[in-house]
């Protein structure tokens, strides 16, 4: 079994708002040496996980993906890849994440009392 991932540039787009939120679509062709499973092109070296970074945007994360089958060949897979700085429920509702990032606001959308990092550190002796 051999997978063999190349990006398919064609299918690729990207997005930015006013509110900093920015999104990506990435587009993968996977070939198959063999008839394979969505499971197993999912698990190939080259095959971005969920949560992964986009390339240069960091902050932007893959939170859907979508592996299909060529219907003219067996052996071709094509990969359409989500990402975005925006995830989990929709930002602002409960249980929802938002990773923003504004150059003017340097503790992005959360206010440093909700960011223990950047609190100095308390040491007790016991």
């Amino acid at each position: 079994m051999t997978i063999t991932i190349t990006p398919e540039y064609a299918g690729r787009s990207g997005n930015a708002t006013v509110d900093n939120l920015r999104e990506y679509d990435l587009a993968l062709i996977a070939t198959t040496t063999s008839t394979e499973s969505e499971e197993a092109i999912s698990l190939a070296s080259g095959c971005p996980r969920k949560f992964d970074p986009y390339g240069f945007d960091s902050g932007a994360r893959l939170v859907s993906m979508r592996i299909q089958q060529d219907p003219a060949n067996e052996l071709i897979w094509r990969i359409r890849g989500h990402y975005s700085t925006q995830y989990g429920q929709e930002a602002g509702s409960p249980g929802g994440v938002e990773l923003r990032g504004s150059s003017n606001d340097p503790h992005g959308a959360r206010g440093p009392a909700e960011q223990p990092l950047l609190h100095p550190c308390r040491w007790r002796t016991i």
